[in-house]
């Protein structure tokens, strides 16, 4: 619709096997396949000169979600929240993109800012460099990953 892209998908998985290792415990004998809802909306927007703004919503059902599930740190929903903003500068030479991804109903169970440079050295000659900072939530699988920044750097040569 003009300058906005719409979007919207379902899918069901089936045969998930779960993490055997319990929080705070030993390991939980969970044997069984579960199955997955997951639904995403989303929109982006194009409107402004050389940028590309998008935003995303997924909601993650566990449909046979049962007490081993439970022992084993899965919850039965899980939400997560995407906003990314690309931006092209000097005539499409380089390319900048930022993207926040956080987990929780109020977004609260800890996510990740990603921040990517990517810059042509020439026609063959890519230079990537970035960094991304993790925040820690409540989560049981984000609640200790604050302590994990990274500083990235990539040289690609194409032929």
């Amino acid at each position: 619709a003009g300058n906005f892209l719409f979007k919207a998908e379902t899918a069901i998985f089936d045969g998930i096997r779960l993490s055997a290792l319990q929080t705070g415990s030993g390991p939980v004998d969970n044997p069984k396949d579960y199955k997955r809802l997951d639904s995403l909306i989303g929109m982006e927007y194009s409107g402004f000169e050389n940028t590309n703004v998008s935003f995303e919503f997924a909601d993650r059902w566990l449909i046979n979600h049962d007490r081993n599930a439970a022992a084993s740190s899965n919850d039965e929903q899980t939400y997560q929240y995407a906003l990314r903003w690309t931006r092209t500068f000097l005539h499409q030479i380089m390319e900048v993109s930022c993207l926040a991804s956080l987990y929780g109903k109020r977004a609260d169970d800890g996510g990740f800012v990603r921040i990517q440079t990517d810059y042509d050295l020439s026609d063959n000659l890519e230079l990537s460099v970035g960094e991304i900072t993790y925040k820690s939530g409540s989560s049981s699988f984000l609640k200790d990953i604050g302590d994990n920044d990274t500083v990235f750097g990539k040289l690609t040569y194409s032929f």
